[in-house]
């Protein structure tokens, strides 16, 4: 039979202001999932879109994709971590809220080297801005020989509104 101190043990569980944290903990983590799902659907149209891959691949900056899966890897784990917070908060398991703050921590690690790397490799005054120089160069001289070359800079002189376009 359980001793007079049982009851006082888990008190502290039931008061209002417990209750109050744990749908605050469940509302942030339906905001999370919410995130982490858009973060997953913009990684996965860049990857599927044809002509944002044909544009990649043109331009041979396939380390581009790095970042983007990246993203994507930190938006799922964002949504799964978010069922752990939930079930977490709701039964009051430790070990659930343990692995969901763990998960938090690896999602935010990746959410932030992710859009480190793209945004490194996708500014001006970036290491890339001289890799697209000499890149633009080399279409520039292939483009009466090459169809991809030719796309390629039709693409880039519509978008910027000059010189052939």
């Amino acid at each position: 039979m359980p001793g007079p101190n049982v009851a006082y043990r888990y008190s502290a569980l039931n008061t209002e202001s417990a209750k109050f944290l744990t749908y605050i903990i469940i509302f942030l983590n339906v905001i999370f999932t919410i995130l982490g799902s858009i973060m997953f659907a913009v990684g996965l149209y860049m990857l599927l879109e044809t002509d944002f891959r044909r544009w990649i691949i043109d331009l041979g900056m396939e380390h581009y994709w790095t970042g983007v899966y990246i993203l994507l890897a930190a938006g799922v784990i964002t949504m799964l971590q978010t069922f752990f917070g939930i079930v977490g908060a709701y039964q009051k398991k430790k070990k659930m809220l343990v692995i969901f703050s763990i998960g938090m921590v690896a999602s935010m690690i990746l959410e932030i080297v992710g859009s480190a790397f793209l945004l490194s490799n996708g500014i001006s005054f970036s290491s890339i801005e001289d890799w697209l120089r000499h890149r633009f160069l080399e279409l520039i001289d292939q483009y009466d020989f090459s169809d991809s070359s030719r796309r390629t800079m039709s693409i880039v002189q519509e978008w910027i509104g000059c010189c052939g376009a």
